[in-house]
């Protein structure tokens, strides 16, 4: 039971004895007045009242202390929990304080650590930028050294280029000049070689004649002299055994050697016809030089040339002057188509050559000469056997038929002489050919008898028909298919 609970039975059991009391003290007395009594019953009234009054103070005050305890210990239990939150935030603010101050020290720690890495760090970056500063100023110094020496190489370079190009382009000058073609050499070649095929055919240059003579009137009428030149050319049988190719030239090769050289040194491995000359007084001289005609300069390569050919034509020929006759007008173009149609037969004879060596063509030239080059028949009939000889030893054609090629250009050739002498040399072989090719011998020994009657030597042609005709029963013998016993 509680404090107050105690106080206020304790209060009770007093009213009631003082009630018991004052019965007693009314009953000893005897009767009272009523007054007294009523005054006695307000009083007890008035006291019971104060009592009530006092006894419910106490209660109030009872629970007021009981409240202000309550209060108190609530007071006291938040002061206590506020003191244990106090405590705790001490403890927390203390622990945090450690921690903080741990970790400062171990940001002290790291600060320098770190302060003595970054020290590090910037002095290996100084270090590095001083390397680096040093070493770019070194490649600095080279770069802008070499870019110096650059500079001084190139100017040096330039300077000799200049130099080069100058004496180049004045050497250009002084070589074109002094050239004897009308454009540059690489364009003369590159035409040559167009219009020869890449060398599979030859081609015939005409350069101007150049006239010698006392009067400033020089090389006027050379291209009165080619065109004789150009007509008998195009007006021969043999005209498409060579390319013509006029043009060429801008001036006549009056440095007679070198410029034949210089057209030699760039057209080297072309086959080539070259016609030149001059005319001085009343002298023509014509050179007809070629190269390349026959297989025996292959393999030749530059800057070493092949042989060549040349043949000057010598021609008296009065030099006219300005106020001449019809008559004599007339006695001229005959000379320069008399000129003309010798140096068109000896082009023709190159040209053949290089079909015969080259291709094993039968020579034709010797029979198709015009009537005022008759007398160059034999020659040019020895020449082409020559040619038929050394297409032989290059494969172009067999022997045995070179042989008898032979036999018929010295026959047509006016040279019995060389028919006879050729017969005797193929006489072995072709009686060897009787036993191995009847039908071939029979047909080879038809033609040799032929040409040896056109040449006359009727004994030679008995003689080869009697061996002949045996081989030619058993040829007929073997192609019916009957054999004699």
């Amino acid at each position: 039971m509680g404090f107050f609970q105690k106080m206020g039975d304790f209060f009770k059991a007093g009213g009631d004895a003082l009630k018991e009391i004052a019965s007693g003290v009314g009953k000893a007395i005897g009767a009272t007045p009523e007054a007294l009594v009523k005054s006695q019953e307000i009083r007890h009234t008035t006291v019971r009242q104060r009592e009530k009054q006092q006894h419910d103070v106490h209660i109030e005050r009872e629970r007021r202390v009981s409240r202000a305890d309550e209060a108190e210990q609530q007071l006291r239990r938040e002061q206590t929990q506020a003191d244990i939150r106090a405590r705790q935030g001490e403890a927390a603010h203390r622990h945090d304080m450690e921690a903080r101050t741990h970790q400062a020290k171990l940001d002290k720690e790291s600060d320098s650590h770190r302060a003595g890495l970054i020290r590090e760090l910037n002095d290996q970056q100084q270090q590095h930028a001083l390397e680096r500063a040093l070493v770019a100023a070194r490649l600095a110094r080279e770069l802008e050294e070499q870019r110096h020496e650059h500079v001084l190489a190139r100017t040096a370079h330039r300077a000799a280029a200049q130099i080069v190009v100058h004496a180049a382009i004045a050497r250009q000058a002084i070589d074109q000049a002094n050239s004897p073609f009308a454009s540059t050499e690489d364009k003369v070649r590159q035409d040559v070689e167009t219009i020869t095929h890449g060398g599979r055919e030859p081609v015939v240059l005409f350069a101007p004649l150049h006239r010698l003579c006392r009067t400033a009137k020089v090389d006027d009428e050379r291209s009165g002299h080619l065109l004789p030149m150009h007509y008998a050319w195009e007006a021969s049988p043999w005209r498409d055994t060579a390319q013509r190719l006029t043009g060429l030239f801008r001036r006549p090769l009056y440095n007679l050697d070198a410029d034949a050289l210089a057209v030699r040194q760039l057209l080297w491995d072309l086959p080539v016809i070259l016609v030149h000359g001059d005319v001085e007084r009343d002298i023509m001289r014509i050179n007809v030089q070629a190269w390349n005609m026959t297989p025996s300069a292959t393999g030749v390569t530059a800057p070493a040339l092949p042989p060549s050919v040349r043949v000057v034509l010598s021609v008296g020929y009065p030099e006219p002057t300005y106020a001449v006759s019809e008559r004599s007008k007339r006695k001229l173009n005959q000379r320069d188509e008399a000129i003309g149609a010798q140096v068109s037969v000896l082009c023709g004879m190159f040209a053949e050559w290089f079909h015969v060596t080259h291709e094993g063509r039968r020579p034709v030239l010797h029979t198709q000469l015009p009537s005022g080059a008759e007398s160059l028949r034999p020659t040019i009939a020895a020449g082409s056997a020559t040619m038929l000889e050394l297409a032989a030893y290059h494969g172009r054609i067999e022997p045995l038929d070179a042989a008898v090629e032979k036999m018929l250009v010295y026959a047509s050739g006016g040279l019995p002489d060389q028919v006879r002498d050729e017969y005797q040399r193929a006489l072995t072989d072709l009686r060897d050919l009787a036993s191995s090719d009847p039908q071939r011998y029979v047909d080879l020994a038809h033609d040799v008898i032929d040409v040896l009657e056109q040449a006359g030597d009727v004994t030679g042609a008995r003689q080869l028909r009697a061996e002949a005709e045996p081989v030619a029963r058993r040829a007929l013998l073997q192609s019916t298919h009957y054999s004699e016993e």
